[in-house]
């Protein structure tokens, strides 16, 4: 494996922490190469698995779309051999990191970002394993499939070259890899994460979105014109932009949620599945708050509500053009 570091860059110290702030590295693609060589140069596994661990609780970015982090555990297994260990601490450390690390790091941008790891890790070791009756027996009851992850996107197929090691002997590209029950265990793992995290993500998402959906249900201007009855004072009009400021928060959130997903380079499929469960939410939302609230079930009202999911329409149209010309 080739080093990164020029004749007349200055090696790191043993033990030191690699700068992972350094953008130049990120957009030329040397961070994942000087990283790599940072894990191998110890004598020690221990101090090894002490350093990747180190290394991928930091943000360490994406190389084009593609996540460092992902990539650096992934390659420094392989490099190990962990994956045909049948006695290892390596994978149960590596899971309790990134466990502490989604923790630690609720926000939404950080969530995508191990999202995106996450996945991507996932359909690595899908795709190096070698397939077997105990690789393949519970598949069909997890609620994500390794393969449907990348399949919606061509390009992030085609991207997984990235991975590839020089010596391969796989129809995916990757080499191919008899693993034992601790790598088969890890593999599942994190897929379990991959459920938390985008569940994390899901219930941030509705709990922006229910305060909203309650204002939706009723025109403004009606809301108004009874408090300006009730008061003796004269109801003036409201402009359409103030008339749906409630559905337009709604686009603004949406808006916000699908640039941290594709900014972090979170799987399409993933993407799709969760603005399908969100949209899905909202219809039953919506439903349920008019059956409870007669007074919203007039012909005004109706078109008030019609007019907010037009503005819904018109986002997704103008989401689904952006990804198509992008």
């Amino acid at each position: 494996m080739r080093s990164s570091f020029g004749p007349t860059e200055a090696r790191p110290s043993m033990g030191s922490s690699p700068d992972l702030m350094n953008q130049n590295d990120y957009e030329n693609g040397d961070t994942m190469q000087r990283l790599l060589n940072e894990v191998y140069q110890h004598q020690l596994p221990q101090n090894d698995q002490q350093l990747l661990l180190k290394c991928i609780t930091k943000y360490l970015g994406f190389s084009g779309s593609k996540p460092i982090a992902a990539a650096l555990i992934y390659y420094c297994l392989l490099h190990w051999r962990s994956f045909e260990e049948t006695k290892t601490g390596v994978f149960d450390n590596i899971i309790q990191a990134i466990n502490s690390a989604t923790e630690a790091q609720n926000d939404t941008r950080s969530l995508a970002y191990w999202l995106s790891n996450l996945s991507t890790l996932s359909v690595l070791l899908q795709r190096s394993f070698k397939i077997t009756r105990a690789t393949t027996s519970g598949q069909h009851r997890r609620r994500f499939s390794y393969e449907r992850i990348f399949q919606a996107n061509q390009a992030s197929n085609n991207g997984l070259a990235y991975f590839s090691v020089q010596s391969v002997d796989g129809a995916s590209g990757l080499r191919q890899i008899e693993a034992k029950y601790p790598a088969l265990l890890f593999k599942q793992q994190l897929v379990d994460l991959i459920e938390k995290v985008y569940g994390m993500i899901s219930d941030k998402l509705k709990k922006e979105l229910n305060p909203l959906l309650e204002l939706c249900i009723q025109d403004p201007r009606t809301s108004y014109s009874n408090q300006a009855k009730g008061s003796m004072s004269p109801a003036s009009g409201l402009g359409q932009q103030d008339q749906l400021m409630h559905w337009l928060s709604i686009v603004k959130i949406l808006n916000n949620y699908l640039h941290l997903l594709r900014a972090n380079h979170v799987p399409s499929i993933l993407v799709h599945k969760l603005l399908t469960q969100i949209f899905s939410m909202v219809d039953v939302q919506l439903f349920n708050r008019l059956l409870l609230r007669r007074e919203c079930c007039s012909f005004s009202n109706g078109q008030y509500i019609r007019a907010g999911l037009t503005q819904l329409k018109h986002w997704c149209d103008d989401v689904t053009q952006e990804i198509q010309h992008g």
